[in-house]
């Protein structure tokens, strides 16, 4: 059996995850439902169970996903595990980032931060992510491919504010003017979330202002509804 396998020699994060995974199908206590796999008699999927638990508790977890965290190939399976065996791979993101502003791993960045540790990722968007790059006005751009890369950091930091109320309105602020139709929806949905309570008081200029100049149809209505206080679809 696979995991009798990696319980004895435990080496990649992709073998802790499928451990994970084989928890989370049997275990009826944490949402799991192993009536899916009916063929199995229940002693079956108690064995089951109780190995792939044994496996995931395994304290040499821990260095594979340190290791895992080193290399570009491993990275997003060591970052995934890193959530079920108590390592915190933050640190790691944020020298990632450091080295390439504009790199993926802005999407683990904001999964990973609190209100503490957001202020460094933010110091990092002050410096790269320009209202004079990326904020360059709106217009019918899809974003799609590698030259969308820098704007697709932007939305990935501004979605991912919609936890911190208030926090981080500059770059909000670019992504409403940003070419991208998806980014300029993403602002939105962000402002939604905070909540006019706690919008910077040069909020409503400036959706005043991106109201005048939104070509996109359906932006401009969702910019409408935001200003008037209705209730905005996705």
């Amino acid at each position: 059996m696979v995991l009798e396998r990696v319980r004895a020699e435990p080496t990649t994060a992709e073998q802790g995850l499928l451990a994970r995974d084989v928890v989370a199908l049997l275990d009826s206590d944490g949402g799991g439902d192993g009536d899916r796999v009916p063929h199995w008699t229940r002693d079956a999927r108690s064995a089951l169970l109780a190995l792939a638990r044994e496996v995931l508790a395994d304290p040499a977890w821990r260095g594979v996903v340190e290791a895992g965290l080193g290399a570009d190939d491993t990275f997003w399976a060591a970052d995934d595990l890193a959530q079920h065996v108590g390592v915190d791979t933050f640190p790691a993101i944020l020298e990632r980032l450091h080295r390439d502003p504009f790199d993926t791993y802005w999407w683990q960045a904001m999964r990973r931060t609190d209100e503490a540790r957001l202020q460094d990722l933010l110091a990092i968007a002050d410096e790269h992510f320009l209202m004079t790059e990326l904020g360059s006005g709106p217009a019918l751009e899809m974003g799609f491919g590698p030259m969308f890369r820098r704007h697709s950091a932007l939305e990935t930091l501004v979605t991912g504010l919609a936890r911190f109320p208030g926090v981080g309105w500059p770059h909000v602020r670019t992504a409403l003017s940003s070419p991208v139709i998806r980014s300029r929806n993403m602002a939105l949905n962000t402002l939604a979330a905070w909540g006019p309570e706690a919008w910077p008081e040069d909020v409503r200029p400036v959706l005043t202002t991106a109201l005048s100049a939104e070509p996109d149809d359906d932006v401009r209505q969702r910019i409408e509804r935001l200003l008037s206080g209705q209730t905005m679809d996705s």
